[in-house]
């Protein structure tokens, strides 16, 4: 699910062993930008905001219980 501001995705975003909490997701789409084309993979891509919903604690502990997740 791409619920993101972030353009430029037209390609998607390739599955991979890289998990990245970030609470701004303007960073998150700067990043995404940059890396279009390469060979990097997400498991993971969450931006927090401000984690009315839920904390970057509660999913950080998801991602290590994760066995697709390398870095």
């Amino acid at each position: 699910l791409n619920g993101s501001f972030a353009s430029g995705l037209g390609g998607g975003i390739p599955k991979g062993p890289v998990a990245f909490l970030s609470q701004s997701g303007a960073i998150i789409s700067c990043m995404l930008q940059r890396d279009q084309g390469s060979n990097i993979g997400y498991s993971w891509l969450i931006s927090t905001g401000n984690e009315a919903a839920t904390s970057i604690e509660q999913l950080f502990n998801d991602i290590v219980d994760d066995d697709n997740v390398g870095v």
